[in-house]
């Protein structure tokens, strides 16, 4: 397993099986799969010459009755794939030789290895360089001891003295909770940004390329002009007059990492956004919206990828803006209240689809919400249109015009950063896709680096719940100067907020209001979207790098308010609320820990 891109090319690889018959055989048909062309030999006669099928999917069946005797045989399949590994699948009805683990393969016919099945799970040598989960929790045992005794007891303690309150986080003002935590970001922010090298973050090179090309140009670039050119331009728009200024005072290296300040900016408005949102949908409820900030300000996909330059944390900021403006639909008022909300989130949307193209997504489960909360409305139905004509408009005026002249200049209005009028021509490992790459997850849990080249659910977890990536980096002496130790014990303790999570879909059919199962029912609906949408890329590109759950920055007052509505489910004891209380005290700890750079 390689983490390196590879060029495109033709590769060929033999593969050979050795076996023995005996007894007579009145059929055999051999069937056999390729992506492209191949070869077949049997005891080293050519059987069928040039084998190229129309599609992948459909065999080429050759009758090899004649050749098989009683004794021992010999079948060779040299087959050949450009872009991609080369793979082959071959049986024959009633005989043991169908293609697995007991074949062989060769680049020269010389030296021979066994043939590695395709679902095998593979991991990169840097994978096995870091601690397991559970070796790195053991190493800061006594930390998170001291941490989850000192809560667990603390909250025992309250509840005694004070029977009527509800627990400790319900005497724990969130507001003030979230000036803590925007602190908290604030000291990260300024203690990591000239720390951690330039190299560090997705695609840096590419994505300073574009503000380079926006400084001299002062126009967005084509899809085709360069790696990361595809991008929608908003962001870079905002980081051109940065660089200019910058570099009048600084050398490149310093430069780079100064223009953190808007990822790591995005990054910390998103707590105050979490805030915003738990208010809204849990207004009497201080200890929900406590510990959904919680959740939602210390998740650590937020913390490392704001301090990389990229436009995720911008686009994050705005799609996140938006949904939390929606939720003032809910609001009881006349016409210009709801024209309001309609205009605000179209906005904030619109922003979000001039900075990447994903938040589009989210424009349908928007439209939606708006039409179920204005159902039992006393609006007049051409009031109800005219929000949601606001709304459509609104977006489109915004980032309409760039997708617009991307369908002038290149005939489609946005091209993809896989797509081959780029002329970027690239592969990454595995390169193709099993089942087993869309059922399996655990591996996450005990060697969670780069776990997304096992399948996508464990790269989904390990890029959500920790930096599962690396920042993007392939060689263990460049790795982010991350603290590994909390950073890794942190995916066994992210367990406490996913669960609360999808307790918090499970809570939409308890007996909620329609307050709070509305925008309950949003959140679980753009997660779906947005999973899906991964699923459909995953397949698609099958590479290992299409698994990131940083494309979901937006939904991060999502996952706050599906998190506090799944801890309202299960603190129902006292045992039972200081425990869950201590342990997520831990998780926090750990995840802020973790990307703070000593």
């Amino acid at each position: 397993m390689s983490l390196y891109r590879r060029p495109p090319s033709f590769q060929s690889v033999i593969f050979r099986r050795k076996f023995t018959i005996d007894r007579p055989l009145h059929e055999a048909v051999l069937r056999i799969w390729t992506f492209r062309k191949s070869e077949v030999y049997l005891d080293g006669q050519e059987l069928h010459p040039d084998l190229q099928p129309t599609s992948w999917k459909d065999p080429v069946i050759i009758d090899i009755t004649a050749f098989i005797t009683q004794g021992q045989h010999e079948v060779r399949i040299h087959a050949t794939n450009y872009n991609a590994p080369v793979a082959v699948l071959a049986y024959v009805h009633g005989l043991d030789v169908g293609t697995g683990p007991n074949w062989e393969a060769s680049l020269d016919e010389i030296e021979w290895v066994n043939a590695i099945p395709a679902d095998q799970v593979q991991y990169p040598d840097i994978s096995r360089r870091f601690p397991s989960p559970s070796a790195a929790l053991l190493s800061r045992l006594t930390i998170y001891s001291a941490v989850f005794l000192g809560v667990f007891c603390l909250t025992i303690l309250l509840h005694r003295k004070n029977h009527s309150s509800r627990n400790i986080v319900a005497r724990i003002n969130a507001s003030w909770l979230r000036w803590i935590l925007l602190l908290a970001w604030m000291v990260l922010a300024c203690n990591n940004i000239l720390k951690i090298p330039e190299t560090i973050g997705f695609d840096t090179r590419g994505h300073i390329e574009y503000i380079l090309y926006v400084v001299r140009q002062r126009q967005a670039p084509l899809a085709t002009e360069g790696w990361q050119m595809f991008q929608s331009p908003l962001y870079y728009y905002l980081s051109a007059p940065l660089y200019s200024w910058f570099s009048t005072f600084y050398d490149i290296g310093t430069v780079i990492k100064l223009l953190r300040i808007i990822p790591l900016l995005c990054g910390g408005i998103q707590i105050q956004l979490c805030y915003m949102a738990v208010r809204s949908v849990f207004p009497n409820r201080n200890d929900l919206q406590c510990l959904g900030m919680l959740v939602g300000g210390l998740v650590p996909m937020n913390l490392y990828i704001s301090q990389g330059i990229g436009n995720e944390p911008t686009a994050g900021l705005f799609s996140s803006a938006a949904l939390v403006a929606s939720f003032a639909m809910l609001k009881r008022g006349g016409w210009e209240h709801v024209r309001k909300v309609a205009f605000v989130t179209g906005f904030f949307l619109g922003l979000a689809l001039l900075t990447k193209v994903s938040a589009i997504l989210l424009v349908f489960p928007i439209l939606l919400f708006f039409i179920l909360c204005m159902k039992s409305s006393s609006l007049a139905p051409f009031s109800k249109t005219k929000a949601i004509a606001i709304y459509l408009l609104t977006i489109s005026i915004l980032s309409g015009w760039y997708y617009f002249r991307n369908y002038i200049k290149l005939g489609r209005v946005f091209i993809g950063g896989w797509d081959q009028s780029r002329t970027i021509v690239w592969w990454q490992d595995p390169g193709y896709r099993t089942i087993g790459q869309l059922t399996r997850f655990g591996d996450s849990l005990r060697q969670p680096i780069y776990s997304a080249c096992v399948g996508f659910w464990d790269g989904l977890y390990s890029t959500f719940w920790a930096d599962g990536y690396l920042s993007s980096i392939v060689r263990y002496e460049s790795r982010p100067p991350w603290d590994y130790d909390f950073m890794l014990s942190g995916i066994l303790l992210s367990l406490v907020p996913m669960i609360g999570i999808l307790l918090g879909v499970v809570s939409i059919a308890t007996g909620r209001s329609r307050e709070e199962r509305l925008p309950l029912l949003l959140a679980t609906l753009c997660t779906l979207i947005f999973v899906v949408a991964m699923l459909y890329i995953f397949v698609t590109v099958p590479i290992y790098s299409t698994v990131k759950a940083s494309y979901t920055l937006g939904l991060l007052v999502c996952y706050a308010i599906l998190g506090a509505a799944g801890f309202d489910l299960l603190l129902r004891g006292r045992i039972m609320r200081a425990l869950v209380y201590g342990l997520l005290g831990c998780w926090g700890f750990s995840s802020y820990l973790s990307y703070f750079v000593r």
